[in-house]
C-alpha cells in the first residue's frame, strides 16, 4: 500500500455534522491510582469489557444499535493507537456513511508491516494499490471514495452500492472519485468486478439505504430502469417521488413516504406523514398516477421477490437484460 502522492495524509475532510456524543468510554491503562495501587475497571460497578482493555457503561452498550457501538470501538483506537488508518466500513462510520449487510465488528484498520493481523479490538488489513488518507476529528481515515470501494470489495453489491450512495448524496466525493478509487486498485484484486458494478449503479439521488437496495434490487430483477426523485407538479402541489416509471405512469415508493413541498421543491422541504390511504389518492387523483410502496422486508429478503411482483403487476415488463451501467 501507497498513500497517493497527490494527495497528502494530512488533508481533510468536507464538513461533516457532528455526531452524537458517546456515553463513558474507559481504557484500562488510563485509569487512575489509588492508594493501593491502579483502579481496575473491571471493578468499577456499570462497566463492561468491550475489548481487551477497554470498557464502556453497561446500559449505554446494552441499549447501542451496531454503528453506535463500532463508533465507540473507533474511539478507543483514537485514544490507543493515534497512527491507526480506518478503512472500509470503520472508516465509513466515521464518516457517517450506512454500513448495510455488513457485521460491525472489529475496527478495520490498515495493517502495517510486522504488526499482528488482529487483537480484540482491530483487525488489520492489507490493501493492495494506492490509498488516500484524510485526517478527521484526530482520525485517520481513508478516503470516503477509497472506503466506499472498499465495502464494496468487501462487503458485496449491496453493501457497496449503498455505501457510494451515501457519499455521493452526502458530497463526501462525486463520482469520478469513485472511478479513481477503483482505478488504483490493481488487477485481480478481490472484489474488484463487484465493485465496478457497484460504480456502475451509483447514485447520489438516493436518499436511504432502503432506496438503494431497492435500486439493485430492480437492476438485479431486469425491470425497466427508474427516473429516481422524480418531481411531480399540478398547480404549485409538488411531490417528489422515489421512483417513477414514464412508460406506464408508475410511481414507486420505498418505506411509503412522500417528499412534500407546499410551495416549490428546494425551499424547506418538510417531509407530510399523511395517511397512505388518504395520499395515495392524492397522487392518483391530482396526478393520474398508479402508486406501489414496499419496505425493507419486501426489497431486502429473497432477493427482492415481494417488490419485483408487485411492480410487475402494476405493469413493468421485466426485461431481457439488466439495464446498462454507468460508465
Amino acid at each position: 500500500m501507497h498513500i497517493s502522492a497527490q494527495r497528502a495524509a494530512s488533508q481533510t475532510t468536507p464538513a461533516l455534522p457532528p455526531p452524537p456524543p458517546l456515553p463513558v468510554i474507559v481504557i484500562a491503562h488510563e485509569s487512575a491510582s489509588t492508594a493501593i495501587g491502579p483502579l481496575h475497571p473491571e471493578r468499577i460497578d456499570g462497566l463492561v469489557r468491550v475489548a481487551r482493555g477497554v470498557y464502556a457503561e453497561a446500559e449505554a452498550w446494552k441499549a447501542m444499535r451496531p454503528a453506535e457501538r463500532h463508533r465507540l470501538l473507533i474511539e478507543a483506537v483514537r485514544r490507543t493507537d493515534d497512527e491507526a488508518v480506518l478503512v472500509g466500513p470503520s472508516a465509513a462510520i466515521a464518516y457517517g456513511i450506512p454500513v448495510v449487510g455488513m457485521r460491525l465488528e472489529r475496527v478495520e484498520v490498515l495493517r502495517r508491516q510486522a504488526s499482528r493481523s488482529r487483537t480484540t479490538l482491530m483487525r488489520r488489513r492489507h490493501r493492495a494499490g494506492n490509498l488516500d488518507i484524510v485526517e478527521h476529528g484526530g482520525l485517520l481515515l481513508a478516503s470516503a471514495a477509497d472506503a466506499a470501494v472498499d465495502i464494496a470489495r468487501w462487503g458485496g453489491l449491496i453493501p457497496g452500492v449503498c455505501a457510494m450512495d451515501s457519499a455521493l448524496h452526502q458530497e463526501l466525493c462525486v463520482w469520478e472519485e469513485l472511478r479513481e478509487a477503483l482505478e488504483r486498485i490493481p488487477a485481480g484484486s478481490r472484489g474488484l468486478r463487484v465493485a465496478r458494478t457497484a460504480l456502475g449503479l451509483a447514485d447520489e439521488r438516493a436518499e436511504s439505504p432502503g432506496e438503494s437496495v431497492s435500486r439493485v434490487r430492480q437492476w438485479q430483477g431486469r425491470l425497466p430502469q427508474p427516473v429516481l426523485q422524480y418531481v411531480l407538479d399540478a398547480g404549485g402541489r409538488v411531490i417528489r417521488v422515489d421512483f417513477y416509471w414514464a412508460s406506464i405512469n408508475l410511481v414507486g415508493e420505498y418505506d411509503g413516504r412522500i417528499k412534500y413541498d407546499p410551495a416549490s421543491f428546494g425551499r424547506d422541504t418538510r417531509a407530510v406523514l399523511l395517511d397512505e390511504k388518504d395520499r395515495q389518492n392524492e397522487l392518483e387523483d391530482l396526478y393520474g398516477v398508479k402508486v406501489r410502496r414496499w419496505g425493507w422486508n419486501d426489497a431486502w429478503y429473497h432477493d427482492g421477490a415481494a417488490m419485483i411482483e408487485r411492480l410487475v403487476r402494476a405493469g413493468l415488463e421485466q426485461m431481457p437484460a439488466p439495464w446498462p451501467l454507468r460508465a
